[in-house]
């Protein structure tokens, strides 16, 4: 584990050393990394989202978590606007934006998650 604090601060990254066996990692807007060994030297990373951030709102989840969350909660807003929204008129634009925003978001999360999971296996596995 002191390897890798060493390289993980080489490479400025904003860690806490909680005990021996635990590193978490701030990745920035509320997106959590913790490293994990066991007493065998298993590597394991897991991330978690922070409470009051845009893509979970007061809940603190995990990154599996979050994406189900997410996908579930688009398919029922847009089902509901869907189903009341019967008229011919067009949607108005903030329906495309919220949408939009959401899936950027989810793809920000996601892709700096595993960018780092990555990382962490490449260097020390």
């Amino acid at each position: 584990m002191d390897e890798i604090e060493i390289q993980l601060r080489k490479r400025s990254f904003n860690i806490t050393r909680e005990d021996e066996n635990l590193i978490k990692v701030n990745l920035g807007f509320g997106l959590i990394s913790k490293i994990t060994t066991s007493n065998n030297s298993y590597l394991n990373v897991s991330g978690y989202l922070k409470p009051w951030n845009f893509a979970t709102g007061m809940i603190p989840m995990s990154m599996k978590w979050f994406m189900i969350y997410n996908l579930i909660g688009l398919l029922l807003v847009f089902g509901l606007l869907m189903y009341l929204g019967g008229s011919t008129q067009p949607r108005p634009f903030y329906y495309d934006f919220f949408f939009v925003w959401i899936m950027l978001s989810n793809f920000y999360y996601t892709i700096k998650y595993y960018w780092f999971k990555m990382l962490i296996h490449f260097l020390f596995i």
